[in-house]
């Protein structure tokens, strides 16, 4: 993500400040904010990464804290997506395989000594943890997708766009191990949209009456 602790705190105050605006438009649904939130909350983590880059104690509570956040990702954009009575069972069904792979990958870091982060090549941090095999890389990813998938094609647009940004994580991944080197401009960008989305939308309002 941020390349310092500076930068990290500014970019995750940012966003808190830029949730709260637009919650106080009133014209998106909260539930579409909080994946948002959750990019901004990880730059608080690298903050906490950045300030604690030698003491490994402090870092593997840090990367249990930064591992707690993508999962929260995970099951925000899921139940978000499969609300309705209809899709309990199949929601639940989800829910269960995410927790037990998350399971998976959090037994395979503790026992591979991986609960640490550390800055790489590229200025930005390294995290161990996400470094996990590509089979179970694969299953945490399609958590992502699969249910927006389900939906009828109603989120078409969002599935192509975090397609792409996922494609420059992996870039990005796979070239220095850093997987959130662009999650910081992720987030403020996408801010900035919310709070242009929310103005317009007001606007339209006050046309109308």
């Amino acid at each position: 993500m941020c390349w310092n602790a500076e930068v990290s705190l500014n970019s995750f105050i940012f966003g808190v400040i830029s949730f709260i605006i637009t919650m106080s438009m009133n014209t998106i649904d909260y539930k579409y904010l909080l994946l948002p939130l959750t990019v901004s909350s990880m730059q608080l983590v690298e903050y906490f990464a950045w300030k604690n880059i030698n003491n490994k104690e402090a870092m593997a509570i840090i990367s249990l804290m930064g591992m707690s956040l993508i999962l929260l990702q995970i099951l925000i954009i899921n139940i978000t997506v499969l609300h309705g009575k209809e899709l309990t069972l199949t929601l639940t069904l989800i829910i269960t395989l995410i927790l037990l792979t998350s399971l998976a990958i959090l037994t395979y870091v503790i026992n591979n000594n991986k609960l640490r982060m550390e800055k790489g090549v590229n200025g930005h941090l390294v995290w161990h943890w996400a470094d996990i095999p590509i089979p179970l890389l694969i299953i945490i990813l399609s958590f992502y997708f699969v249910a927006a998938f389900m939906n009828n094609g109603k989120f078409k647009l969002i599935i192509i766009l975090a397609f792409i940004l996922l494609l420059i994580s992996l870039y990005s991944y796979y070239k220095y191990k850093t997987w959130g080197s662009m999650w910081c401009y992720y987030a403020n960008f996408g801010w900035i949209f919310f709070i242009g989305y929310s103005l317009l939308n007001l606007y339209k309002r006050k046309i109308k009456k």
